[in-house]
């Protein structure tokens, strides 16, 4: 991947590419996100911090997540989407009320443990925040 083309991934609003949707394809790669992660958030209505956890699996066109909080699941899925030529986004919602959009940038540590970082909003108001990582412990 070219620096430019990283630079402009990295400062390109995400909620730009949510909002603009015939300038992306949806797509859904050849691996698999089926697992058990981590996460902690920012609720992007009331600005309070969160953590819990999200299991991932693959479905037919999209992958489904069940995430928990504070003993609460919701169901959700999400999708890549390929904007131009060299940036894919991971993009989806969260079945709570009202509905939780999110769009994240994926990637790996130093270990090659799956990164996601992400822009959450409820009502159009793209304030929050979520980031799912590997667990250094099992499910539960």
């Amino acid at each position: 991947m070219k620096i430019s083309s990283l630079l402009l991934f990295l400062f390109m609003p995400f909620p730009l590419l949510a909002a603009e949707p015939s300038a992306c394809e949806k797509f859904l790669p050849s691996w698999n996100l089926s697992q058990y992660l981590e996460l902690v958030g920012r609720d992007p209505e009331t600005g309070r911090g969160y953590t819990g956890s999200v299991q991932t699996s693959r479905g037919k066109e999209t992958y489904l997540l069940t995430r928990e909080i504070a003993g609460v699941k919701t169901n959700g899925e999400a999708w890549m989407e390929q904007c131009g030529p060299e940036i894919r986004v991971l993009v989806g919602r969260y079945y709570t009320r009202p509905i939780t959009e999110f769009s994240c940038a994926t990637g790996a540590d130093s270990n090659n443990a799956l990164r996601v970082t992400c822009i959450t909003a409820q009502r159009g108001k793209w304030t929050g925040l979520e980031a799912w990582f590997d667990s250094p412990w099992p499910a539960p």
